[in-house]
């Protein structure tokens, strides 16, 4: 996917998902700042979220978990409409 994401102001990215229904999805992007490639994302596995970003994949801008990080990267549910597979069998 690709588009523009708000940190302050905003700012065109392009990013990848991979959702596992049943298991949870990972989100990895790349966000262009000011000229400087940002990277990172969100992954939800195992009922638990995390988010991590890094400036030239080494420095270290954002490593969060716990409630609240759980609680935005289980949108799953909301965006299982990417993935109407899931619809089909209900056994996973």
């Amino acid at each position: 996917m690709h588009g523009e994401i708000k940190l302050k102001g905003w700012s065109p990215f392009e990013a990848d998902e991979v959702i596992h229904w049943g298991r949870g999805l990972i989100w990895r992007a790349a966000v262009k700042m000011r000229g400087l490639t940002i990277r990172g994302g969100d992954a939800f596995a195992d009922d638990q979220g995390i988010m991590r970003w890094k400036l030239f994949d080494l420095i270290p801008l954002v490593n969060a978990s716990g409630p609240d990080i759980t609680r935005s990267a289980g949108r799953m549910n909301i965006e299982s409409i990417w993935l109407p597979s899931a619809l089909l069998n209900r056994a996973t």
